[in-house]
């Protein structure tokens, strides 16, 4: 049994939810805002089917822009989802996409869905993997680049490609082979242009594969795209990893939360202001998510 979670109404989660609902089964739950998901249902045509277990998220919302009544909405459904799944009895969440500005505009202290989960569960090592024609894992993720260098640092590396190779092995059952991108441009010349890659990713991939983890090597973020025979690949920051990812993989892409007590996936794709309303935008990436949580979770 699966619990989605819809979003911010003034965006297009409710479009590709209602586009991908036929995927859903009679015992899973949606959250979010009943009027919004009516009036969407009118917009674009689409029957909401009679067995589907809502549960309302009273509020108004407006269609297209960052607004307060968006976010409160929109976090009160991930609160409400979380509660829910807490509770047991669902093992998967999928959670549609959010405007951090909007729930911050509610007045809630808001950085993404990952870190927000992650706190009310209590859990300290979790990371951000994104899977689609090239699979991405981020070893940190909704920090200022400022800050970046301040997690490049041995311990903390192995402990979270140490929790990327446990979900490969628990949930997709293989050793997957990982590539690392390096900090610095040209993985820092040998020291050069940086240091990081020698004081500090270096030695943690050593201390990896004592623990048979299989890194394959350090690549530079700029030709790492040149690499063949890897399953995923470690991106130092978010922007690292993502532009390539979301190049190559923009609304066929999943995201999944990993080192949680559950399984979590969204689309890879965010709230879509720009095209709200106009029935335009692809529900691919939510099918996608909605079929990997059911495949992991009943696996």
């Amino acid at each position: 049994m699966l619990v989605i979670t819809l979003g911010d109404p003034g965006g297009i989660s409710y479009e590709v939810f209602l586009k991908s609902c036929s995927l859903l089964k009679k015992n899973d739950i949606v959250i979010g805002s009943l009027s919004a998901l009516n009036y969407y249902s009118s917009l674009y045509s689409i029957k909401i089917p009679e067995w589907l277990n809502i549960y309302d998220i009273k509020g108004k919302f407006l269609i297209g822009k960052d607004a307060k009544s968006n976010g409160e909405i929109a976090y009160h459904s991930l609160l409400k989802g979380l509660e829910i799944i807490k509770k047991g009895g669902f093992k998967g969440l999928v959670t549609l996409p959010v405007s951090k500005r909007a729930i911050n505009l509610a007045g809630y202290k808001f950085k993404g869905h990952t870190d927000t989960i992650a706190e009310y569960f209590g859990v300290k090592d979790y990371g951000m993997l994104m899977l689609g024609r090239i699979n991405v894992y981020l070893l940190t993720t909704h920090i200022p680049l400022k800050n970046v260098h301040k997690f490049i640092k041995k311990d903390y590396i192995v402990r979270k490609v140490m929790i990327l190779h446990k979900f490969f092995k628990e949930r997709f059952h293989i050793e997957p082979r990982i590539i690392i991108m390096g900090l610095n441009p040209h993985s820092g010349e040998g020291g050069i242009i940086g240091d990081e890659e020698l004081n500090e990713i270096e030695p943690a991939i050593r201390e990896l594969r004592r623990k048979g983890v299989n890194v394959l090597k350090v690549v530079p973020a700029d030709t790492f795209f040149l690499e063949r025979g890897f399953d995923v690949i470690v991106s130092m920051y978010h922007d690292q990893g993502m532009i390539p990812f979301k190049y190559t993989s923009f609304f066929k892409g999943v995201n999944i939360t990993i080192g949680i007590p559950f399984i979590r996936t969204s689309p890879a794709h965010g709230v879509g202001y720009d095209i709200a309303g106009k029935g335009i935008a692809s529900h691919k990436s939510t099918e996608m998510a909605i079929r990997l949580a059911r495949k992991i979770c009943f696996s």
